[in-house]
């Protein structure tokens, strides 16, 4: 699998578990980071490479959250500068952690694979 597919299916992921979480039992609910760890570890597990590995992470991260956020928005459009602010920072915020989660991923768990 090429970087790019394995990076534009992180992302659809990242939008599909956003819009399933917010639309479920799991919404604004701690089980659905719980969720959402357990997706990226998936996406991770298939990773053709670190760098890839660490897009891919960010990504899902950002529009995971992006999706989340957008999605389970019911205000008025006054109230949109406000929300567009807020998923910018939360998702630029949550596409860091996705990088580092995905770093922390292969240097505890594939490196071992590759020695």
């Amino acid at each position: 699998m090429s970087d790019r597919l394995y990076i534009f299916i992180a992302a659809l992921v990242g939008v599909v578990s956003g819009f399933i979480t917010i639309h479920s039992p799991m919404a604004h609910s701690w089980t659905s980071a719980i969720f959402w760890i357990v997706v990226g570890i998936g996406i991770l597990y298939f990773s053709p490479a670190r760098r890839a590995a660490i897009y891919a992470g960010a990504v899902f991260g950002f529009l995971d959250i992006a999706a989340w956020l957008f999605s389970g928005f019911q205000g008025t459009t006054a109230q949109l500068p406000g929300i567009l602010m807020i998923m910018v920072i939360a998702s630029t915020l949550c596409g860091a952690v996705g990088a580092l989660g995905a770093v922390l991923f292969y240097w505890l768990f594939r490196r071992a694979r590759h020695e």
